[in-house]
Parts: C-alpha cells; sequence; structure tokens
C-alpha cells in the first residue's frame, strides 16, 4: 500500500553531466561523474516547485514551476538556464499566475508556458527577445493542468477531452469520445504528434488510450486492454513511442508498466522495482529510456532506470543532507548530447510534524 505524503511544493531538476555535490548557482556544471545521476542547486528556492522543463540546446533550457512565500501565497516562477547557472525570468510581458504547469520549446526563439491561477489560464510565447501572452483557446477546459507540445510548425495545448493546435495566430480544437481523458502529449514534427491518457466507460474497468495526428484529426492507435493509467507519453521518432504508468492489481496494490510502440505492436517492458509509480518518461540520443517517478515509502534517494533496448539498470541520485520524500515529475533530453534534464521535489524537516521544501538539480551522463 502506498503511504500518502503531501507533495510539498520542492523541486529537483536533472541534467546529465553534473558532479555529485551540490554546487553554487553561478557555477557551471562539471562533468566528472560519468555514470550518475548527480545534484547540482539552482539557489534553493524555499516553497519552490518546478512541474515542467524542456530544452531545445544543451545551452538552452526552461523549467516552469511556483514558489509560495511565508504567508502561503503562491507565485509562478520560470528560471532559464543559458549554459552555466540558471536565471528567474523577468516578469515584463509574463501574465500573472500563480502556477507555471507546462513549458514546451523546439529553439531559443520558440518558447510556450502554460500556467493558472484560481481566476483564470493563461499562456505566454517567447520569440528570443520578449515575451507576450497569447490568448487560450476558447473550447479547451484544463482545469490547471493541461500539457503543451512544441516542434518545428506545431504547437500544442491538450488536456482531459481536448487538443488545440495553433493556426495562423489562433487554435483549432479537436475533441476525443466520451470517457476519454488525455493525460500528455508530445511531438517530434507538425506530423508526428501523439496524445495519450485513459478511457474509462460506465461499469467497465479503466484502460489505456493512445491516438496519432493524421493531419487532420487524431486516429486511436490499439492498446492493450491492462488497465493502465498512463501518467506520461514520449515520442522520440516515427513509430517509437514509449507510454508510462501503473496498472491496479487489486484494492490496494499495482504494478508499474512501461510500454513501448514500435509501428506494430505495443510491448510491456516493466520495470525492476515493483513499488515504483512512474511519472516520467524521456530517451537520450544513444536511444537510453529513461523512467523515474516517486518510489514507495518515500524515504530513498530519487531513483531512475534506464533500458538500454535489452535490460533495465537502476541508478540513483543523492539528496542534500535531511532531504526526503523525493518526487520526480518530468525528464527532457538534451539536444546534441547523452544528458538528460529532469523536474520533480523533495522536502527537509525543519520542526515536528513540518518540513520545508526547496529546489535542486541533478544530471546523469
Amino acid at each position: 500500500m502506498r503511504t500518502a505524503f503531501p507533495r510539498g511544493l520542492a523541486a529537483v531538476v536533472l541534467a546529465a553531466g553534473l558532479t555529485a555535490t551540490a554546487t553554487p548557482a553561478t557555477a557551471a556544471p562539471a562533468a566528472t561523474d560519468r555514470h550518475g545521476w548527480a545534484l547540482h542547486s539552482a539557489g534553493r528556492l524555499p516553497g519552490s516547485y518546478f512541474s515542467a522543463i524542456a530544452s531545445s540546446r544543451p545551452w538552452d533550457a526552461w523549467a516552469a514551476g511556483h514558489q509560495v512565500d511565508g504567508t502561503g501565497r503562491a507565485r509562478g516562477v520560470l528560471l532559464h538556464w543559458q549554459g552555466r547557472q540558471w536565471n528567474r525570468v523577468p516578469a515584463a510581458g509574463l501574465p500573472k499566475v500563480s502556477y507555471w504547469h507546462s513549458v514546451a520549446t523546439s529553439s531559443p526563439r520558440n518558447v510556450w508556458v502554460y500556467g493558472w491561477s484560481q481566476t483564470r489560464q493563461s499562456m505566454a510565447h517567447f520569440d528570443g527577445r520578449r515575451w507576450r501572452e497569447v490568448a487560450m483557446p476558447d473550447d479547451v477546459v484544463t482545469h490547471g493542468f493541461a500539457k503543451l507540445a512544441v516542434a518545428p510548425g506545431a504547437t500544442w495545448l491538450a488536456s482531459e477531452r481536448w487538443a488545440a493546435r495553433r493556426v495562423r495566430g489562433g487554435w483549432r480544437s479537436t475533441s476525443f469520445p466520451q470517457g476519454v481523458t488525455v493525460t500528455s502529449i508530445d511531438a517530434r514534427s507538425a506530423r508526428e504528434v501523439w496524445v495519450a491518457g485513459y478511457r474509462h466507460a460506465p461499469g467497465e474497468p479503466v484502460q489505456p488510450y493512445a491516438a496519432r495526428w493524421n493531419g487532420r484529426t487524431f486516429v486511436p492507435v490499439a492498446t492493450p486492454d491492462n488497465g493502465l493509467a498512463v501518467r506520461d507519453l514520449y515520442v522520440d521518432r516515427r513509430n517509437n513511442v514509449w507510454l508510462v504508468g501503473q496498472i491496479p492489481q487489486g484494492w490496494e496494490d499495482h504494478r508499474p508498466a512501461v510500454l513501448h510502440w514500435d509501428g506494430r505492436r505495443w510491448r510491456d517492458l516493466g520495470l525492476p522495482d515493483q513499488n515504483q509509480w512512474p511519472e516520467a518518461v524521456s530517451v537520450a540520443r544513444d536511444g537510453t529510456v529513461w523512467v523515474t517517478g516517486d518510489p514507495e515509502g518515500f524515504e530513498g534517494p530519487a531513483t531512475f532506470w534506464g533500458h538500454d533496448g535489452r535490460r533495465w539498470r537502476t541508478v540513483t541520485a543523492e539528496l542534500p543532507r535531511g532531504a526526503f520524500a523525493p518526487r520526480i515529475a518530468g525528464l527532457a533530453p538534451i539536444p546534441g548530447t547523452n544528458r538528460m534534464w529532469a523536474v520533480g521535489g523533495y522536502e527537509v524537516v525543519v520542526g515536528e510534524g513540518s518540513s520545508q521544501s526547496y529546489e535542486s538539480f541533478h544530471v546523469y551522463r
């Protein structure tokens, strides 16, 4: 049984190639740990949590999240990596939000973010010089948890029963069948776009759902009837798609699943740790598939699983002294390298029955 614990407001951001010890925010990450995930500081932002990360170049990456102040008020925070350190993005041109939830980029001149507050949802676009707010699709109902996907010539926003693409300065929306809930979207080109989630008909168990864009609409791709609730989707290239999530096993148990689509069929690769709750999947340039999430018990180190096409290997990453409850929410490859960024979180006990959260950075090489 999974013991519930408040997720808190911390962030772990991971990228391949840093050292195994925390380094100041102003220092460039040193690639001395050849085969492992290592810890790197972004400045220790108390009360922060970063839920998404995206990278278009080795020296260009963006992290989206929020920070809660001493009064309990949340404020959206964007960080920008420019090769040596993470810098907070100035608010000029950005709408005011409580939470930045999703970020996607295809180049340093094409960056999109999505966020929300208690009264509205917002999107913004960066063209390499300035940010400007972009109107939301009128008919997309997201409730604060939409996902972005960006590729050359393609910008998408998807959530629940809707997906919208950017066309000539406006949006064109596609709806999914009743009972379908979209939880993730990914794009490698204007035509290679996938959505995934689950479908639930009255009186029937939950089943995985995946669909592929054919240039006009999303066409469902048959998936195993195994009860998988998809948490994340990654499109590596045409006919190379990955889904991760959990399959219920009775009332309280589950087993993790990693599904791979090769253009003809799905293959379940499982995971070596049956207590894992996979939340993120990505693929490095060398073909290694990385999966991560939050482990059962919340007491161990941040844990990653890498599959080289033949077998899984487990790689752990250190946390700061006194840290616990690691949670990793997203992964993103660093283009042109075998390295990987990721976002998640951890807590630090500050008193009896209370804890404080801090962001941190890791990286694998």
